[in-house]
């Protein structure tokens, strides 16, 4: 609206300027000016009138929020709260400015190479530069960059009541620094002002601080992909906050310097740092660079660098081992600016205090060493004069050109890890880049990681993220041995006593993808760890009090956690190493039990082909109804270092229920069609136990099994023998003794011609399904002899089932979900006594409020129930855990 008006404006403006060219030339001009001045008042009138706020729903700080009209799907609404005085300002506030000189947007393909960049696209010193563009603009492809004020965003904010000033921005997603500009009445300026209503950091111990306040903005899938040089930038999700209480922390402390002062120090502990533990915790020296303040760079690269949340969210998703950074300020010392002598004497100082005060490793293998811009050069030296005291080096936005010593770094070669890096506007990647060759030439390699970004903090958190999950401390597993698939072994390195290998082998084609795979991930919605509390309450489990990955390291599991999961948020992905021209590797430590798991490829142009299973170890096929399941399976023995996983009186740590039996006491899976109502061919399962007999006098006693719902349209029928594990749990309990040997039928319940969980359709099908089963095996066709059972939806399924077919079946397991409604109380209330029930569901499952609900409503009918609450969401693990409590202690017992 607003530009279709301005265009009204400026074509009445040039109507006007043509209809009295015939007048003199001052007539004209003033003609013109006028029309000009009109078009500008109307402009700014409609501006204004677009971008009115209601700011009196926000609190000072800032609010980040959804919002569908932004192009970045996020809106981030900033409300500034005067302080009672400013030093060096006098009477009333006039005019604030919110700023930030990482805030405007830039597109790479402008001017890549250039060592600077301004507002405007041509430069008189180094000709086409990459244009500035005001973050409102965003489109993919674009990238926040900054680092010097001519790019800094700056907005004016609106003057609200009670002292306060407001302003709305549009922000892709990630971590951004601000700050706010007061000019007084008399045209006094006081800049570099934090949020006092969200503070930057403050090292009391040192009495230092450091410079902007921060703010996060999730990721949208509005924003695109933000392709650069092969890899996806958009979504920069591991700079925000976890949503957690699985954090780690960072110490603001100082020590003594060489010059006898207090200097600062932050240091970084991972989530579950353990003082005491046996193995030291592998650490990184990291150093700022160039600073406008004196004092307080140690809370750089904690604050600006988005250290913290970087690192929660990779150790927490398994994409990081948990090490301990160390932050220190290398600027200014003892009157020295940036002399790498005092530098020197500083860093023994700092080693010692850490080592003396933390749980760090002590050797030069555990070590690393990395910096930006004058920190990336301190790094370089570092590498040249004390190469034996790290053996990582990341070597940032600047480096020293100049080896003093060439032999004492070629005897460096395969002793130390190197990572340059810099950003594509970046003045100091021409050094570090020079420095990369040198060093190549002298045997030392190592890769040099270009980003979209200048010289400014939105690059480094982009750098410190790939490294910390790509580099230090990655030196490639010893895959050789493995052979494609998953090898599950007895690791004593490991908290659970085993690790499973998972080696994987590229397809030769994907559909959708083209060149080059250049990333795998190895997933699963089912392997990170919670800790739940004494409650059987409904949790939201991303916010449970424990929410981390099993690193392959294998350092986090302790007794008491329990693997859950079931939705995107929780799910571990763990970055696979490249060992060998199309073969993949991870390491992953797991407790006892069985897990889906899946791959993601990623090809050279960022498509990513996801929910593959391993062509090594492929997922149940039904090919007489050319359906599959979704995901492969591993499965992991029980350790006593996995302690008893108490839980409600429970001990479920020893999940070997769950596993293959390696004897010949093992059931069989057969895989079925039939025609459905609609005359198409549908699935369904049916496990018969070990010494099956078809003509045994007494006809087995059958289960009738339902899922819940799926991402997938069909295949539904091989969910509950495949993911569920019914097969191994009934192999293991019949072999035991401690159930009876009956059958299992599972079936495909979701989409029924054209019907999604539509319980007629349902009701149709099952009478078809029971016909065939009791057709073709020796199953009991009497209500005494069969039960009925379904998670999630099928929770819904198996409560219809009783409250209207309640004749059919004696036992009832309703879990995970159940129809709260009851079509005819008389029918339900004529089963008491007749009919079993157990309802089940887990601590965090969102269906488990639905379950308890029914229960509550049959009680008062007459009709009771056990309730079984077990330590897990609306997933797998919860559903298998179920299901073995249920063949042992409830079906036909």
């Amino acid at each position: 609206m607003r530009r279709r008006l301005v265009s009204m404006l400026l074509a009445s403006a040039m109507v006007l300027s043509m209809g009295v060219s015939s007048l003199g030339a001052e007539e004209t001009k003033a003609a013109e000016t006028k029309a000009a001045e009109e078009t500008v008042a109307a402009e700014e009138a409609e501006a204004a009138e677009e971008v009115k706020v209601d700011y009196s729903k926000y609190e000072p700080g800032v609010t980040v929020e959804a919002d569908k009209e932004s192009p970045t799907g996020y809106k981030a609404t900033f409300v500034y709260k005067q302080q009672e005085s400013y030093e060096g300002l006098e009477g009333e506030i006039v005019k604030v400015r919110m700023y930030s000189d990482v805030m405007m947007l830039f597109d790479p393909e402008e001017g890549t190479g250039v060592k600077n960049y301004t507002p405007d696209a041509q430069s008189a010193t180094n000709g086409p530069n990459a244009t500035a563009i005001d973050p409102s603009e965003y489109r993919d492809g674009l990238f926040t960059a900054g680092g010097s004020g001519p790019v800094a965003l700056y907005v004016e904010m609106e003057k609200l009541e009670n002292g306060l000033w407001g302003t709305q921005v549009v922000l892709p997603s990630g971590a951004f620094v601000y700050n706010f500009e007061v000019t007084d009445e008399k045209g006094n300026v006081k800049s570099r002002l934090d949020d006092p209503s969200n503070p930057t950091f403050v090292n009391e111990a040192a009495g230092t601080r450091s410079l902007s306040s921060k703010v996060y903005v999730p990721y949208a899938a509005a924003q695109g992909k933000g392709m650069f040089e092969g890899r996806s930038y958009a979504d920069r999700s591991v700079e925000l906050p976890r949503n957690s209480v699985a954090v780690g922390t960072v110490d603001f402390v100082a020590y003594e310097s060489a010059a006898g002062t207090l200097r600062g120090l932050s240091v970084y502990l991972p989530f579950g740092y353990n003082a005491d533990r046996e193995e030291p915790y592998k650490v990184l020296y990291l150093s700022h660079g160039m600073s406008s303040d004196m004092t307080g760079n140690e809370l750089r690269w904690m604050n600006e660098g988005d250290v913290q949340n970087i690192m929660d969210n990779l150790v927490a998703e398994g994409k990081a081992e948990p090490f301990v950074v160390v932050t220190m300020d290398n600027q200014f010392i003892d009157g020295k600016w940036w002399n790498y002598d005092a530098i020197w004497a500083e860093t023994e100082l700092i080693i010692k205090y850490i080592e003396e005060n933390y749980n760090v490793c002590t050797e030069r293998e555990g070590r690393a060493y990395a910096g930006l811009s004058m920190g990336g050069i301190t790094t370089s030296n570092m590498l040249l004069n004390h190469p034996d005291l790290f053996s990582y080096f990341g070597i940032w936005s600047a480096a020293n050109t100049e080896i003093p010593d060439e032999e004492l770094v070629k005897a460096q070669a395969g002793k130390v890890n190197l990572m340059f890096a810099g950003g594509v506007w970046d003045f100091g990647l021409e050094s570090v880049q020079t420095l990369q060759g040198k060093l190549k030439e002298l045997g030392l390699e190592g890769e040099c990681l270009v980003v979209p970004g200048a010289h400014d903090w939105e690059t480094w958190q982009l750098i410190y993220a790939y490294a910390a999950e790509n580099f230090f401390f990655k030196e490639v597993a010893d895959y050789s041995g493995y052979e494609p698939g998953v090898t599950v072994e007895k690791d004593e390195a490991s908290a659970t006593g085993y690790t499973a290998t998972f080696v994987y082998k590229e397809q030769e084609s994907y559909d959708g993808l083209e060149g080059d795979i250049t990333k795998v991930r190895l997933y699963s919605d089912c392997m990170m760890l919670f800790m739940p509390e004494d409650s059987t309450e409904d949790l939201d489990y991303a916010n449970a009090p424990y929410s981390i990955a099993q690193g392959a390291w294998g350092g986090l599991y302790q007794d008491g956690l329990f693997p859950a999961g079931g939705n995107g948020s929780t799910t571990l992905y763990v970055t696979m190493d490249k060992i060998g021209d199309d073969l993949w590797g991870a390491k992953v430590a797991l407790p006892s039990g069985a897990y889906v798991y899946n791959f993601e490829v990623t090809d050279e142009k960022g498509n990513v082909k996801s929910r593959l299973d391993d062509p090594s170890n492929p997922t149940f096929v039904n090919e007489a109804a050319g359906t599959r399941s979704l995901s492969s399976k591993v499965y992991i023995p029980y350790d006593e270092k996995q302690g008893t996983g108490e839980f409600l009186g429970m001990e479920l740590a020893d999940r070997s229920v769950e596993l293959p039996r390696e004897d010949e006491k093992v059931g069989k899976v057969d895989f079925n069609a039939y025609t459905s109502v609609a005359g198409s061919t549908r699935g369904y399962c049916v496990y018969l136990p070990y010494g099956y007999d078809a003509t045994r006098e007494e006809p087995y006693k059958v289960l009738y099994l339902s899922h819940g719902a799926s991402s997938d349209m069909s295949g539904n029928e091989l969910r509950w023998m495949n993911e569920g594990d019914v097969q191994n749990i009934m192999d293991n309990l019949v072999a035991d003794g401690k159930c009876e040997p009956f059958v299992v039928v599972t079936m495909d319940n979701q989409f029924i011609d054209g019907a999604r969980w539509n319980y007629d359709a349902i009701w149709g099908e099952h009478q078809l399904i029971m016909a065939d089963v009791e057709a073709k095996y020796n199953v009991s066709k009497e209500r005494e002899g069969r039960a009925y059972a379904g998670l999630s939806m099928g929770g819904i399924t198996t409560s219809n089932m009783l409250m209207n077919h309640p004749e059919l079946f004696s036992y009832y397991g309703i879990w995970s979900a159940a129809n709260t409604t009851m079509p005819d109380e008389a029918l339900v209330k004529a089963q008491a006594g007749s009919v079993k029930l157990l309802y089940a569901g887990g601590v965090w499952d969102f269906g488990l409020s639905s379950v308890k609900t029914l229960q509550g409503k049959l009680a008062e009918l007459g009709l009771e129930g056990d309730l079984l609450v077990v330590p897990g969401a609306h997933d797998w693990e919860t559903w298998q855990l179920i299901y073995a409590y249920a063949a042992t202690n409830f079906f036909f017992k």
